[in-house]
C-alpha cells in the first residue's frame, strides 16, 4: 500500500520489472544515466523487485538507500514511477535472532490519474512510505 498526500485514497501499487530498454529509456528521461548510485539503484530494482535492504546495499554499493531513493524519486515521480520500501510481512531476523530493520525495496508504477492529480511532497524520504510495525509487540509474541 502506498499513500499519496493530497489524494484521498490509499493506492495499491504492485512492484514492477522493466526490460533493459525500458529502464534505459526511463533513466534518460529522468536524466539519471550517470553510472553512479542513482542509476545502479534504479537498474537493480527494475530487475529485482521486492529486494531486501542487505541485497540492495551489496549489489548497488549504496550505504543509505533511502537517501538515494528520495533524490531519485523527485525525478521518477514526474514520469509515473517511484521507489518504495515496506517492511516484509514476516520480519527479517539478524544473526542474533533479533528483528532487523530490513525493508523490501521496489520500483512501482504510479497510476497515471494519481501522479497527474496528486499534490505530492517528493522531499519526504522513501523510508516514510514503509508500513509501520510495532516491533516490541512482535518480539514479545
Amino acid at each position: 500500500m502506498f499513500f499519496v498526500e493530497g489524494y484521498n485514497e490509499i493506492v495499491h501499487m504492485i512492484p514492477i520489472s522493466l526490460s533493459e530498454s525500458e529502464v534505459t529509456a526511463l533513466l534518460k528521461k529522468c536524466n539519471l544515466s550517470n553510472g553512479k548510485g542513482t542509476e545502479r539503484l534504479v537498474r537493480f530494482l527494475a530487475k529485482h523487485p521486492e529486494s531486501i535492504t542487505s541485497s540492495v546495499n551489496q549489489q548497488c554499493a549504496i550505504g543509505n538507500i533511502s537517501d538515494i531513493a528520495s533524490c531519485v524519486n523527485k525525478k521518477l515521480y514526474h514520469h509515473g514511477f517511484y521507489i518504495t520500501c515496506q517492511r516484509p510481512p514476516v520480519p527479517v531476523l539478524n544473526r542474533f535472532g533479533e528483528i532487523s530493520n530490513m525493508f523490501r525495496w521496489s520500483l512501482v508504477e504510479v497510476p497515471q490519474h494519481n501522479w497527474k492529480e496528486a499534490v505530492f511532497d517528493t522531499e519526504k524520504e522513501a523510508a516514510n512510505t514503509a508500513s509501520k510495525v510495532d516491533f516490541n509487540r512482535l518480539k514479545n509474541s
